[in-house]
């Protein structure tokens, strides 16, 4: 859908804001342990125990963005996963605040014997 004219930003942005009511987004950097980012880290959001929420996948620079119409019932789990590298999960307790920090991940390289492994 292209929107050009400066009333249809207007009615989408108006949308949005009075569509959503509450909406719970994650965000941060995904980097190696030489801190570098990693770019294609598949990001997972899971309210626990095991109920998948959304997805997204982080960008050149590592950067990702993660949210959820609605306010999570309870603890939330991102699992960081991508190929060559062990995945991570992370538990964020409802209610502990750390929804609203940005967030930095730090993956480990497989081994080469992990990997062949798989």
């Amino acid at each position: 859908m292209k929107l050009s004219h400066p009333t249809s930003w207007l009615i989408l942005s108006l949308l949005l804001i009075l569509g959503c009511s509450e909406y719970t987004e994650f965000s941060g950097y995904i980097v190696g342990v030489d801190d570098q980012p990693i770019e294609g880290v598949r990001v997972d959001f899971f309210v626990v125990p095991d109920s998948h929420r959304a997805s997204a996948t982080s960008d050149s620079e590592g950067a990702f963005r993660v949210g959820w119409d609605g306010v999570p019932d309870g603890d939330v789990k991102l699992v960081f996963s991508c190929p060559g590298y062990e995945e991570y999960s992370k538990v964020i307790a409802k209610g502990s605040g750390e929804g609203f920090m940005e967030h930095r991940i730090v993956l480990r390289r497989l081994d080469a014997d992990d990997v062949a492994a798989d």
